[in-house]
């Protein structure tokens, strides 16, 4: 968590688009996970692979012919992610999935059409499941077994000459005592069908009965009687019961499959010898994984209670609790500038979001009228004592240039200067360089949300707390997406009660905002220190931090802020509950204050 977080590295990708688009949602979790160094292309690969066989035998489970891509796409993708995070141990809370089943595309959504992978999953697992045979393809239809009756006129067929001997030149013998007239000797084993049309000789005439009845005692069936019989004694074929309404009455038919269902039985066991493969050598590497996180995880384990056992001695030994100074520090701390009021800034401002429709959606969410800090509609003052070069604008204004990374795409947020060059204000409203209509639901919703949340932040800069817009927009999308925490018109009175007070002259903030300031920059190390600690130690150490040598309230908030605004960058949910729970203790006054 704290050992692989770095200060330098780059903003964490943006959630605010369409899941369903494949391509923008795969390249946000390559870009999430290496953002946080947990990105490992082998181990996703395989982790997918398992993960999609799972999904196809679990929506051929539940009777799925076939889904839309982008239903089974997303699915694997969400799966993928949740089976990734156990597999490298990851917190499900810092890492959980920002869209959800609301968002998730449905199955009948086919759009990008229908999952060739599913489909060829079912084509491989079952004998054209998703694609039966077409009836009237010849090639589809078996042959039907053909009896070998008499003719219509119930006269015998012309006797077959016997194999292996002379042909009887003097016509079939008399038949036997108890034998009818006119028929075989030997009938077909087959299942009685009808007759269609009446049987011919094979010279083409109807024979005509003699004057003494005769019938071969070995009478030859013919070709198609004989393959009737041939597929009558064999076994029946197997069809799995799900599939049984796609063949119809020849499910549990006896008869032979054909040449081409022969060779696709035989490519389909094909299929399956080479998945039953490749699941062996994901499971093995799998295995593999397992025992070298295993190994880590012992050497971790051990490295924790070594390290324990060492805290435990000195705290033995020395009669105190942990101090931040006894913490060895491995990486340096956040850098931060000292305090400086708001100078003449010679850099241009951005573009501003056009007031006319920043005034109509003032109006439609009934705001009231701008007053105070309030400018104009969604415009904010920016007092002389905030320092607006450390908490805005940043060096070559390169700190205020990646708030957009925290906004949705349709929000912007600008900034503004008096005439003498000193900064006037903050605006925010719909992005300049696109077009907006004041009627669009969505539209007003994050201009209303963003709104907030500087008003927010603005509510703690004016009493001089030194935290960056960018840091706080960064920690609070965390907490929104998680929905932690929830800025509603409430913020605004805070706001108003907030400008009342600095409004007193008795008060000077400029020296309170430097105060602050300084105060934050010799905290940092040992704040920085106590977060390098493992375990649950580090939530008790902080708080013991916080109250150790405070004599009143108001500097122990202070501390906390410090806190607050120090891990939030790399841990925003755990500093959140954190900060949460000692404030909610010390207005209780469940934390002792010392003399």
């Amino acid at each position: 968590m704290w050992e692989e977080a770095v200060s330098s590295r780059g903003p964490a990708p943006n959630a605010n688009f369409d899941p369903s688009d494949r391509v923008r949602r795969r390249d946000w979790i390559e870009r999430k996970l290496d953002h946080d160094f947990h990105w490992n292309e082998l181990q996703w690969q395989l982790t997918r692979e398992k993960t999609e066989l799972q999904a196809c035998i679990r929506l051929h489970k539940l009777g799925f012919e076939k889904v839309g891509a982008a239903f089974f796409d997303y699915t694997v993708d969400w799966g993928t992610w949740e089976e990734y995070l156990k597999l490298r141990s990851l917190d499900k809370y810092e890492f959980c999935w920002p869209w959800g089943k609301i968002m998730r595309p449905s199955d009948k959504d086919e759009r990008q059409g229908i999952s060739q992978a599913y489909k060829a999953w079912l084509e491989a697992e079952v004998h054209s499941a998703s694609n039966p045979k077409d009836p009237e393809d010849p090639k589809g239809v078996k042959p039907e077994a053909k009896p070998a009756t008499s003719q219509a006129t119930g006269k015998p067929p012309k006797p077959a000459p016997k194999q292996g001997g002379p042909s009887n030149p003097r016509g079939p013998k008399p038949p036997k005592p108890g034998q009818e007239q006119g028929g075989s000797s030997v009938a077909p084993r087959v299942p009685p069908k009808p007759v269609s049309s009446p049987r011919a000789t094979s010279s083409g005439a109807v024979r005509k009965p003699t004057a003494q009845p005769a019938a071969a005692p070995q009478v030859a069936e013919s070709s198609a009687a004989a393959l009737a019989r041939a597929r009558a004694e064999k076994k029946p074929m197997k069809v799995p019961p799900h599939l049984a309404h796609k063949f119809g009455d020849n499910a549990n038919s006896k008869a032979e499959p054909t040449r081409d269902e022969a060779h696709e039985a035989a490519l389909a066991a094909a299929r399956l010898a080479a998945n039953r493969e490749k699941v062996g050598e994901i499971t093995s590497a799998f295995k593999g994984f397992a025992l070298e996180d295993k190994i880590e995880q012992e050497a971790m384990d051990k490295a924790k209670k070594e390290e324990e056992a060492k805290w435990k001695d000195l705290e033995d030994k020395s009669h105190y609790r942990f101090l931040a100074r006894l913490a060895s520090l491995h990486e340096k701390p956040p850098l931060r500038q000292a305090y400086r009021p708001a100078f003449k800034v010679g850099r241009i401002p951005p573009p501003c979001p056009d007031l006319k429709l920043r005034q109509q959606i003032w109006d439609i969410v009934e705001f009231p009228s701008p007053t105070g800090p309030c400018l104009g509609p969604f415009e904010l003052a920016l007092p002389p004592w905030v320092d607006f070069f450390d908490l805005l604008l940043g060096k070559e204004g390169k700190l205020f240039g990646r708030i957009s990374e925290f906004t949705p795409r349709d929000v912007a947020i600008a900034w503004t200067k008096n005439e003498d060059g000193l900064p006037k204000s903050l605006v925010v409203g719909p992005h300049p360089d696109l077009g907006h209509s004041a009627t669009s639901g969505p539209l007003r919703k994050a201009v209303c949300e963003v709104w907030f949340q500087v008003v927010s932040w603005a509510t703690e800069a004016y009493l001089g707390r030194p935290h960056p817009l960018l840091h706080y927009l960064k920690c609070h999308e965390t907490l929104f997406e998680k929905k932690d925490i929830v800025l509603s018109s409430k913020t605004m009175d805070s706001l108003f009660e907030v400008w009342n007070t600095v409004s007193n002259p008795d008060y000077d903030f400029f020296a309170i905002s430097m105060t602050r300031k300084d105060n934050l920059i010799r905290w940092v190390p040992e704040i920085h220190a106590i977060l390098k600690v493992r375990g649950d130690k580090v939530e008790l150490a902080l708080q013991d931090w916080v109250v150790e040598g405070q004599q009143d309230e108001k500097s122990v908030r202070e501390r906390t802020d410090a806190v607050m605004d120090t891990w939030a960058r790399y841990s925003p949910v755990r500093a959140y509950f954190w900060d949460r729970a000692v404030n909610l203790a010390l207005s209780r006054g469940q934390l002792p204050l010392h003399g």
